[in-house]
């Protein structure tokens, strides 16, 4: 039917917000939420509700959305006469990560209705040549504004829509055809909408449209590091600046500058919520860009927490920390500072007191993947210079007192069968049942060698994330439900806004005064009265919504502590201790073991440090590895040894492909392309991480989760304490064979568990699947088989459309201004062209010689040096070609 005027007139009515109260808020009336409600004009997306099928869905608001739309229409409103109170803050939960885009198209929908049915509110019309500006790094949000409509009609032809790159505004379209390309003009009579990454370091002095509002969206982690910096820029460019942050951030605690515009919607803040309005949590899944994923996080049920300690301790281990506390204690300079050196020593204690798995096995995990491990970065640590006449006297002095203590605990540790965490963990999983467990771990090496370590001893049940992952999958409303959850460690504060839990047993695994810790980060989750407090002066001073305390429902929180067994580090220890707070040890510390994690350990090189490699080397830790000498585009020269196992990516002169090939087979001029910071980490994988979020790339995740599950298996059923890894291919060769495969060479295998090539082949997987003793990964072949090609067919395209970016940057003509704005993979998967140019570096090969191979300590790896350096290891470690691709296991 055709949609009059007129009967649309009739229609802008804004359904009430309902209130518990009969509170004088004095809201305007919001003709925007009439719009986006409004039974005639049906404002929908497309949705992608399982792979390959869609379906377009009104797009609903609750009554929560509602308030909060309207809190900041009146703000809005009442900033318009003053400009004093020029920004305003809302803290929400981040599984409502969508809310800035909904945000910003209810703004333009009230415009919109004033154009319709113009009223008397201030704030509804926007001049000519207005609009939004949304900064934001969440490249979802324009997937959401791509496949909406409102009156099936595409968002992007209601509202001029544009990507600010440079300081230029384009024209907002995924596909880079010019001719598929479906946007009015904009003659400056209908708002814009501008996205803004802020990709770049430096933010755009002069935009070539001024916004009259700001939206800035610090829920992706991206930007929060940066978030005063970008406040501060909103603020000089725009008169209404909207800041929306993620619940229980601490670290974002201080950019708040005015807190009587602060809105924190959080589990302390929620009784508020309950007493001014319905509080009903809906079971809506799809689509909202509002609250509704939030909402049962905020008043969570079935919700209990079990803090886990040891009863008993070996007194060894407490003597042993307690001298190490000492002897670094002494080592401050006089100003109580600790030098470098001895803080990064420290930080390796921290490292291998918080490991999960013992600490013997990820010290040869390491050494097997040819990483330094914590003994190689303590002694590289150890090397480093003092850098003044104090540091000299600490080193000659007392810093020998510090090596002693360290080498007694961290022996003392590699000769216990289990580390702290990891029994304590171990004990609660086997003293406890439960359907289905998450467990969170603060560094993602230790992810896999977690859930192997584990199948030793009990059912493989236990989905295994850091804390980093989780925080992302809430960050895109990817949250699998799960009956309990395991926290190895504190939260670390980065993460703290994922602290998000309902309906399960959360069980804590407790170090010394990590209980402390514990509890001090759940009050401040659910018992923040602070933050409750702000809100209640904020309503009643901005909308005389008064409301007390002792009127609020009091939620009572179940925290349970338990003690579990003892902690020796021999079986034949001697004495233990009561775990009591007077030991008062410290072991736990997320700042300084993060920063540790993402370090790129390496050092410099000496020439006087080879002769004692050489003469301790030892056969098992080395690998024969080829010299390489690279140039990068700015002419930047480095020298590594690469193993000659390894694969790297290359595009080869004249062709536009990407190929994995062994770094044997490279040649002069091949361009290296490598992830920026750590060539060693999975190229393809990396560039993915940064997709927008879709069903399918969640489909192929699930299918390869399943492939390195049936992996794992085999791999702990075969591998039995031989020397190489060779050894160990060879014999899943021949069972493979054995049950119905054909596989010709081990190096199938070895691509296989190096993730270089995956199974392709139906009866290879089946038989694989027979001999890893999970039969019931039968009934998973398919979704295996179909995730692996369509991941190939992925690769193949990203190959290409990496290459087009290549062509550019190695040609000295980086221009982002000429280049497109997104690389689109099939019909679903959008990647920021910016962002694949930042992450990737490329190096052309200058020099590669098969005479310039040695046979090396790992730590001298991907170390880039000098060609002094590099000439004098080709001397000292002798290489001979029967060496060539031996991989030992431990």
């Amino acid at each position: 039917m055709y949609k009059t005027r007129q009967n649309i007139q009739a229609t802008l009515i804004p359904s009430e917000i309902v209130l518990n109260h009969n509170y004088d808020h004095g809201f305007p009336i919001d003709y925007g939420r009439a719009i986006m409600q409004n039974k005639i004009l049906i404002f929908r997306e497309s949705v992608e509700e399982s792979f390959g099928t869609i379906e377009n869905k009104q797009l609903q608001l609750n009554n929560m959305d509602a308030f909060i739309l309207n809190i900041i229409l009146d703000y809005l409103k009442k900033n318009e006469r003053n400009l004093e109170k020029r920004e305003m803050y809302i803290s929400l939960p981040q599984f409502s990560s969508s809310f800035p885009i909904l945000l910003t198209y209810h703004l333009l929908f009230n415009d919109l209705a004033y154009r319709i049915k113009p009223n008397e509110n201030e704030f509804s019309k926007f001049e000519r040549n207005d609009g939004i500006l949304l900064v934001s790094h969440n490249v979802d949000l324009l997937q959401h504004v791509w496949y909406s409509s409102l009156n099936d009609i595409s968002l992007r032809e209601f509202f001029p829509t544009y990507i600010v790159k440079g300081e230029k505004f384009r024209v907002f379209n995924f596909n880079t055809d010019a001719k598929t390309s479906n946007v009015i003009k904009d003659d400056g009579t209908l708002p814009w909408i501008g996205f803004y990454r802020a990709h770049r370091k430096k933010l755009l002095d002069n935009l070539e449209k001024k916004p009259r509002v700001i939206i800035l969206d610090l829920m992706p982690l991206y930007h929060r590091k940066r978030a005063n910096e970008l406040i501060r820029w909103a603020k000089e460019k725009a008169g209404h600046v909207v800041i929306l942050l993620p619940s229980n951030d601490m670290n974002l605690k201080y950019v708040i500058q005015n807190s009587s515009m602060h809105y924190a919607i959080n589990q302390s803040t929620a009784p508020i919520f309950e007493n001014l309005l319905p509080f009903t949590i809906s079971n809506l899944l799809y689509p909202s860009w509002g609250t509704s994923h939030s909402l049962k996080y905020l008043q969570p049920v079935g919700l209990n927490f079990e803090i886990r300690e040891y009863a008993k301790v070996d007194k060894k281990l407490i003597v042993l920390l307690k001298q190490y506390e000492s002897a670094l204690n002494d080592c401050k300079k006089m100003n109580g500072i600790l030098p470098d050196k001895y803080r990064k020593i420290d930080s390796l204690k921290l490292h291998m007191c918080n490991l999960i798995i013992p600490l013997s096995e990820y010290e040869k995990e390491r050494r097997q993947e040819k990483l330094f491990n914590i003994f190689d970065q303590y002694t590289n640590y150890k090397r480093i210079p003092p850098q003044d006449s104090e540091e000299y006297s600490l080193d000659v002095n007392l810093a020998h007192h510090l090596y002693n203590a360290f080498d007694e605990l961290y022996y003392a540790l590699y000769e216990s069968n289990y580390s702290q965490r990891g029994k304590l963990l171990l004990d609660t999983l086997q003293n406890n049942h439960f359907e289905k467990g998450l467990i969170l771990i603060i560094d993602k090496y230790e992810k896999n060698s977690v859930v192997s370590y584990l199948s030793n001893f009990i059912d493989s049940k236990y989905e295994v994330l850091t804390y980093k992952e989780f925080n992302e999958m809430q960050l895109k409303n990817n949250y699998p439900v799960y009956d309990a959850l395991f926290l190895t460690t504190p939260f670390p504060n980065k993460y703290l806004s994922g602290f998000n839990f309902t309906n399960s047993s959360i069980n804590l695994i407790s170090i010394f005064n990590d209980t402390y810790k514990y509890c001090k980060q759940i009050d401040s989750i659910f018992n923040n009265k602070r933050d409750l407090n702000s809100l209640l002066r904020t309503f009643s001073l901005n909308h005389k919504i008064n409301i007390k305390e002792a009127d609020l429902s009091k939620r009572a929180l179940k925290i349970n502590i338990s003690k579990l067994g003892e902690y020796v580090l021999k079986e034949d220890v001697q004495e233990v201790v009561e775990v009591t707070d007077e030991i008062n040890l410290n072991i736990f510390d997320d700042f300084r073991l993060l920063e540790l994690l993402k370090s790129n350990r390496q050092y410099h090189l000496k020439i006087n440090d080879l002769n004692a490699m050489r003469s301790k080397q030892d056969r098992a830790l080395s690998t024969t590895a080829q010299l390489v000498e690279l140039e990068d585009i700015e002419g930047n020269k480095e020298r590594l040894f690469i193993p000659l196992e390894d694969y790297i990516n290359v595009q080869r002169v004249n062709k536009n492909i990407i190929e994995t090939l062994p770094i044997s087979k490279a040649k002069l001029d091949d361009l290296w392309i490598r992830v920026n910071h750590d060539q060693r980490k999975d190229l393809f994988q990396e560039i993915l991480n940064v997709a927008s979020s879709t069903i399918i790339m969640r489909w192929i995740s699930e299918g390869l989760t399943i492939w390195n599950e049936i992996l794992n298996s085999v791999w702990k059923k075969f591998h039995r304490g031989q020397r190489f890894k060779k050894e160990i291919y060879e014999v899943i060769r021949k069972e493979i064979n054995l049950n119905g495969g054909n596989v010709s060479s081990y190096y199938t295998i070895s691509n296989w568990f190096k993730n270089i090539n995956l199974v392709r082949d139906e009866e290879n997987l089946k038989a694989l699947i027979k001999i890893s003793n999970k039969p019931e990964f039968i009934d998973s072949m398919r979704i295996v088989l179909s995730s692996i090609s369509e991941l190939r067919s992925i690769h193949i395209q990203l190959g290409r459309a990496i290459s087009k970016i290549i062509n550019i940057q190695s040609k000295r003509l980086l221009d982002y201004e000429d280049m497109d704005e997104w690389i689109t993979i099939g019909e679903n998967i959008v990647i920021p062209t910016e962002d694949i140019s930042s992450l990737i570096n490329i190096a052309r090969v200058v020099d590669i010689n098969s005479e310039n191979r040695a046979f090396i300590p790992n730590e001298l790896i991907y170390q880039n040096m000098s060609q002094e350096t590099a000439n004098e290891i080709i001397k000292t470690f002798t290489y001979k070609e029967e060496k060539i691709n031996v991989e030992f296991v431990t």
